[in-house]
């Protein structure tokens, strides 16, 4: 049964992606859980953590985060990227967009709160 259910969470996890409109926080807990499942059926997860950082980095919503991936492909520590370490570099740059998004709304003349 364990194998049976291990196979299907690796399924999940193989087509796993982020979901437009999808928070940083929302994709990490459905990543986590579905990693976690994965570890309750099996003895050894077959995936280290920097392969699930790199999962999660490649199934990011390329209409979103494209400059951010490629960034973090481009950097020095690519090549040892961890879980924790992207969700930092993922979280802080969604704190930055919706900053970012809130100033200029908040300046644009044409909205209503502006006025």
């Amino acid at each position: 049964m364990k194998a049976r259910l291990f196979t299907v969470y690796r399924k999940e996890y193989e087509n796993f992606v982020h979901l437009p409109g999808e928070s940083v926080d929302d994709m990490f807990k459905h990543f986590t859980s579905i990693v976690n499942n994965m570890k309750a059926n099996i003895d050894h997860l077959p995936y280290t953590d920097h392969d699930r950082a790199l999962k999660l980095l490649h199934s990011l919503d390329r209409s979103m985060w494209s400059a951010k991936v490629e960034a973090i492909m481009e950097s020095a520590n690519y090549e040892t990227l961890r879980v924790d370490e992207l969700f930092s570099k993922l979280k802080s740059s969604e704190v930055d967009r919706k900053l970012n998004a809130k100033a200029t709304s908040s300046t644009d003349p044409h909205t209503p709160s502006s006025r």
